[in-house]
């Protein structure tokens, strides 16, 4: 059985990646967002061929979280151990409802209209795999 893995981080799961970037914008950018790569660290893992993860989820940006102690009071801090959340308490088992749940407190939480933060974690959070992916499969 494969992980569902959600991970932090900053261009984690920036999927507009490509050697051929190398061409268009040399290595600029190479290191701090890794835009010359064949694909993104969330698409490699999800798409080994014997292992890996069956979804990954993560931010396709610049990964925000607030330091130290309050990590969990905002951000991907707070959004991330939704997901988790409602897998476990709220029962949820399919994926993409799962992320929307997550996307949905977070936004009902948040005052995304009033911050660029805020608003850029709900929009930048990409799901690679099957978004109908029924977690722990079917008996």
């Amino acid at each position: 059985r494969l992980p569902v893995v959600v991970v932090g981080g900053c261009h984690n799961s920036q999927f507009n990646t490509s050697l051929l970037n190398i061409l268009k914008y040399g290595f600029v950018h190479a290191y701090g967002y890794g835009i010359h790569v064949p694909k993104c660290w969330s698409w490699w893992l999800t798409s080994l061929p014997d292992g890996g993860s069956i979804a990954t989820l993560g931010n396709t940006g610049l990964g925000m979280g607030i330091p130290a102690w309050n990590y969990t009071e905002g951000l991907d801090g707070w959004l991330f151990p939704r997901f988790f959340y409602h897998y476990g308490v709220s029962g949820i088992d399919i994926l993409a409802p799962i992320q929307a749940a997550a996307i949905d407190d977070y936004v009902n939480t948040f005052d995304t209209n009033r911050g660029d933060a805020d608003r850029q974690m709900v929009t930048q959070w990409a799901l690679f795999g099957d978004p109908s992916l029924k977690i722990g499969g079917y008996p």
